[in-house]
């Protein structure tokens, strides 16, 4: 083979990893992994919580009263955090580091993002 030619395969393929690279570094997260903390008898402790492209849904138990969501930050303060409700699925905007959900009456249950716990 022309040594030509090699350099130019070797070139492609090493622009083609490079490509992948940057768009692996652009992509949204897919696979999220939350860590939910509470007490698992609480009304609010979810049943399942999941990315679902550019949003979180939280599946609530079927007894669940409709929560409240705050969103809490580094400090410690919680701001109201807006949140759609379609049956017993919350689904609120990915953009969060911590969540949590309250209800008078209920014990208060966090949603915390485990790629941003360190």
């Amino acid at each position: 083979m022309n040594p030509s030619h090699k350099r130019l395969i070797l070139a492609a393929g090493l622009g083609l990893l490079l490509l992948a690279g940057c768009d692996n570094a652009v992509r949204a997260k897919r696979h999220a992994a939350f860590i939910v903390r509470g007490d698992a008898a609480s009304a609010l402790y979810p049943v399942a919580v999941a990315r679902d492209s550019e949003n979180v849904s939280i599946t609530l138990k079927d007894a669940a009263p409709t929560p409240q969501v705050f969103s809490i930050d580094a400090a410690g303060h919680a701001t109201q955090f807006n949140a759609t409700i379609n049956g017993h699925v919350l689904m609120v905007p990915a953009k969060f580091e911590r969540l949590e959900l309250r209800h008078a009456g209920a014990t208060p249950v966090t949603i915390v993002d485990g790629d941003t716990v360190k």
